[in-house]
């Protein structure tokens, strides 16, 4: 219908450019000249993409096979480039997590709940982007979420074998993610009312393993999603933290998770273990998509994504914390080694490394927890004497490792390993943002022998999100320590090694650019000044000149 009204355009426009030839009044005929011509090109630069922009479908079997093998391990403004330039359908990138999940989630156990109109409601993203819509990074991009987050239509079960009803609208973190554009895969497994750190147990469930060795614990409580998205299962997913529910299973897991400012980014929806401390937050493979998560759950207020610097380590004053490092029999020596290589590493990316003690954060906890009358007053106390830690050192962030144990065995395992309170097996470091509010943020800086991974923290001030993350994002761009889990390889393969490079339509810049896939039109903001300047000219100066010769030779006649 669409193309039939611009050949009608186009009719038009022609119809009426004969006629105006024949005008005498120069300036009514140059007007003329000028609107016949603004219909004529409005309706080649509406058409052109559609003659020439690529379709997931014009692709040969070998071709469609690599670029579905691309979507392994990619990040989310790669994903978005694959669906705004046609190379993938969100069908065919939804379709792409099923197949792994079918293929894999027997020995994982991620899930408690898959979406059966997941499918449906990628072919709704499909027509939206086939009609042309502008849309940002998170659309068509599929995701999960844990079990004790609403999703309306969907029982919201907290890990609990305990009877509800389905959830009567989304919570406020899906409510955003949804008006972004993402699609939701299913609902991820977690511990029992987020109660359990150490493992992903659910009544309604069982356990979640770990990412890249079954046989160990995927952490909690929100493991489900930690190894959904690290086995690419999801490009990305939610989850909540209450002591360190998210960073803890991403370090096992390989992930990237940031838990933001208090009260940052709304709860509504999401049942709380903990009213002062409870954070709703994303788990990623990458930083780049962690601050694009981050830029829609705070409702796009900032773009944390578009300030992202990559180098932003040099000249970077960076606190050392090393407390706890040797107050256990259970500290581990492989995470040790990690974290001081990764020490290393930062201070060979340009930032200077201060040793620093911080005693007071063995009272942070026990303080908080055993005065809950005046819980306010406390932390407060506790977060100014952070901020003059922070100062009187002269930085403005502290690494730490997100744990000090030997990764777990399942809970399930003959050899499980024996562990102590949280307070060992999670760093005490990791309790700075729980109790004082602040953001932290753990990825990954290596593997243990047994298989797990191990992560970093960084953390900083209330509101200091944009440095974490820019620090994250230096340090990852450099380093790159994440590897894709050896047990859920690829199931598709890209024989002869093809890039999105070698499907690329269009240049990178200048007045054609994204024409080959239906992204830039002849009017956009850029064309525009060609359009004026070389275009409309050029046809005026052609169609006066063969009036003039009319004319001419009328008078020789």
């Amino acid at each position: 219908m669409k193309l039939f009204k611009k050949v009608c355009l186009f009719e038009t426009g022609v119809r009426h450019l004969k006629g105006v030839i024949l005008l005498r009044s120069f300036s009514v005929r140059l007007l003329s000249i000028v609107l016949c011509s603004f219909f004529i090109l409005t309706f080649a630069a509406s058409s052109f993409p559609l003659f020439l922009s690529a379709r997931s479908e014009d692709f040969s079997s070998e071709e469609k096979e690599a670029l579905l093998s691309m979507i392994y391990e990619a990040d989310i403004p790669t994903l978005h480039k694959m669906l705004s330039e046609r190379y993938i359908t969100c069908r065919e990138l939804t379709e792409f997590y099923l197949e792994r999940i079918e293929a894999y989630n027997d020995t994982y156990n991620c899930f408690i709940t898959l979406c059966p109109d997941v499918l449906d409601e990628a072919d709704k993203r499909d027509e939206a982007i086939a009609s042309g819509e502008d849309f940002g990074l998170m659309y068509g991009i599929p995701i999960v979420i844990k079990d004790n987050i609403d999703l309306s239509g969907y029982v919201t079960s907290n890990g609990e074998s305990l009877s509800r009803e389905s959830a009567s609208e989304d919570a406020a973190a899906v409510s955003l993610l949804r008006e972004a554009g993402a699609v939701i895969i299913g609902k991820t497994n977690m511990s029992t009312s987020a109660q359990m750190a150490r493992y992903t147990i659910s009544a309604v469930s069982g356990e979640t393993v770990n990412a890249y060795s079954p046989e160990l614990s995927a952490g909690g409580s929100s493991g489900g999603t930690a190894v959904a998205v690290s086995l690419n299962f999801a490009a990305a997913g939610l989850g909540t933290d209450t002591n360190s529910s998210l960073r803890y299973p991403a370090a096992l897991n390989g992930d990237v998770s940031l838990r933001s400012t208090f009260s940052l980014v709304d709860t509504s929806g999401t049942i709380i273990l903990n009213g002062v401390r409870d954070v709703v937050g994303a788990i990623t493979r990458s930083v780049v998509d962690q601050a694009i998560m981050l830029d829609v759950l705070t409702g796009g207020e900032h773009s944390y994504f578009k300030n992202l610097d990559g180098e932003f380590l040099s000249g970077v004053r960076v606190g050392v914390l090393r407390e706890l490092s040797s107050e256990s029999s259970l500290t581990d020596d492989e995470g040790l080694k990690a974290f001081d290589r990764a020490v290393e590493e930062l201070g060979s990316l340009g930032a200077t490394i201060v040793e620093v003690s911080f005693p007071e954060i063995f009272d942070l906890s026990s303080a908080c927890s055993e005065n809950l009358e005046g819980y306010e007053e406390a932390k407060e106390i506790f977060y100014s004497e952070f901020k003059n830690f922070l100062s009187e050192n002269g930085v403005s962030v502290v690494v730490f490792p997100t744990y000090l144990s030997t990764p777990n065995s399942s809970g399930f395992s003959e050899d499980n390993t024996p562990v102590a309170d949280s307070e060992t097996y999670i760093n005490n470091c990791s309790y700075i943002s729980p109790v004082l509010g602040t953001p932290e943020i753990s990825l990954p800086i290596g593997y243990h022998s047994r298989g797990a991974g191990i992560g970093m923290e960084i953390a900083s001030l209330r509101g200091e999100e944009q440095t974490l993350l820019n620090m994250a994002y230096s340090y990852e761009l450099s380093t790159e320590h994440r590897e894709s889990p050896s047990g859920a390889e690829n199931l598709h393969k890209n024989e002869n090694g093809l890039t999105i490079e070698n499907f690329d339509n269009g240049s990178d810049s200048g007045f054609f650019s994204g024409w080959g896939r239906g992204e830039v039109s002849l009017f956009s903001m850029k064309a525009v000044p060609a359009v004026i300047l070389v275009i409309l000219p050029a046809v005026i100066l052609l169609i006066n000149y063969k009036y003039k010769s009319r004319k001419k030779k009328k008078r020789r006649e």
